[in-house]
Parts: structure tokens; sequence; C-alpha cells
């Protein structure tokens, strides 16, 4: 499956909610997968623009 579409099936709530943890990463059966260091990193991120704003 192509990546661009893979990733847009992510934006169907109903489907988003249908995901399993495997190996300490959120992991859907469309070879998506988040692991934990890129979650961390993204709230990182989030975390210091929310403070740049503040």
């Amino acid at each position: 499956m192509p990546i661009a579409l893979a990733r847009s099936r992510l934006r169907d709530i109903e489907y988003f909610k249908n995901f399993e943890i495997r190996l300490n990463t959120i992991t859907w059966d469309n070879e998506v997968d988040f692991a934990p260091e890129f979650l961390l990193e993204l709230g990182s991120k989030q975390t210091a623009i929310t403070k740049s704003y503040v």
C-alpha cells in the first residue's frame, strides 16, 4: 500500500481507534507504525512550540 494512502486512512477516527500495541509500538493493519521514540520526539517538539506561545 502506498504510504500516502496508508496515512490517509488514519484520518478516519474509527480506523484510527483500531490499533494494537506490539513491542511498545502502536501499529495498524495498514503497515503504519508509531515507535515510542518517534512519539517522544513529537511530544517534545509540541511542548517546545506550546511554551514559545506562552
